[in-house]
């Protein structure tokens, strides 16, 4: 089902909600809806109500709810620290986040980080668009940070995903940080502050060098089986 992130609505009440700007126009223009269709509104904080467009006019969609308020729960609580990579491919990465439901995604500037000013606007669009995608009905959190600014107090397992390092195997006994390097990984010392915090494991992949793009999934899906 075609979903719309409305964050500034109450969804929970049952009266008329109005579609305008850049939504009205996707709506109307891209996606050419019709009265009658039947869309998921999603407040980003858990929420979400199906509603059904009931006119269409030059400036405005209107739509009124035909379903109960839906409250989701997070199933789990996994976040990913990764190391800033080329544009294009934290693109890919932040819409993978979003599909897979990872709650919070730190940009790191590490010692091998690439050197950009993220646009924040720009990467606001893009979860927007990778939320509706996926009907999620949590938003996530985007923070960019610095190496040593990571708030690594808050986890009770920190996953180090590492080029060089052993495979190990752990329950997942709460919030989670995976920690995914750039190009060429987090530096030998980096890895080393990382592995002296507490309850941390380095996990290293019996397979050929992973691109950033592909360990994400791929770190997320071994994560994920090992919740009981």
């Amino acid at each position: 089902m075609r979903s719309i992130l409305v964050p500034d609505s109450d969804i929970s009440k049952d009266h008329l909600i109005e579609i305008q700007d850049e939504k009205f126009h996707h709506l109307k223009n891209v996606l050419r809806a019709k009265v009658d269709l039947e869309v998921l509104l999603l407040t980003g904080k858990g929420e979400g109500r199906i509603f059904k467009i009931v006119e269409i006019t030059n400036k405005k969609i209107s739509l009124v709810p035909v379903s109960e308020l839906k409250k989701a729960s997070p199933s789990h609580e996994i976040d990913i620290a990764i190391g800033k990579v080329k544009k294009d491919s934290l693109d890919l990465i932040i819409k993978q986040c979003c599909e897979l439901g990872v709650r919070n995604i730190y940009v790191v500037n590490c010692e091998y980080a690439q050197c950009y000013k993220i646009k924040n606007d720009r990467i606001d669009r893009l979860i927007e668009s990778a939320i509706e995608q996926s009907n999620n009905y949590f938003l996530p959190n985007l923070y960019e940070v610095g190496f040593s600014d990571l708030p690594y107090e808050l986890y009770q397992q920190i996953f180090l995903f590492s080029l060089k390092r052993g495979k190990a195997n752990s329950v997942l006994p709460g919030r989670s940080l995976l920690m995914i390097g750039p190009e060429g990984g987090f530096s030998e010392g980096e890895e080393r502050q990382i592995l002296a915090l507490e309850n941390t494991v380095a996990i290293n992949f019996d397979m050929p060098i992973l691109r950033a793009t592909t360990a994400v999934p791929c770190a997320l899906g071994y994560v994920y089986g090992l919740q009981p």
